[in-house]
């Protein structure tokens, strides 16, 4: 099975914007609403956060780069815009808390 880098993309910006999203709003004031991260970040150690989950994303991209299933493309797909929806719905948040 083929590549697919745009899904890579899209995977990574995900999660990047969902991190930048998270680290804006706990720096705006906005509570952090997912309670497992609420959890994780109780320690306040935020870059371990963000370590933790470079970690996962590098694993999930080359478990996909290796794999020849379809199925392990649709997690990809899924996880990329899904992160990219919890993004906008961060972000989304942070404008009504901070204009509110």
């Amino acid at each position: 099975m083929r590549t697919h880098p745009a899904w890579i993309l899209i995977l990574v910006a995900g999660q990047a914007g969902d991190l930048f999203t998270t680290w804006l709003g706990l720096h705006s004031g906005v509570p952090e609403g997912n309670p497992m991260v609420r959890a994780a970040l109780a320690s306040g150690d935020f870059a371990l956060f963000g370590a933790v989950k470079v970690a996962l994303v590098a694993a999930v991209i080359l478990l996909a780069l290796r794999s020849k299933s379809r199925s392990t493309w649709l997690v990809v797909q899924v996880l990329g815009i899904g992160f990219l929806g919890v993004s906008a719905l961060n972000g989304a948040g942070i404008v009504a808390h901070l204009s509110g």
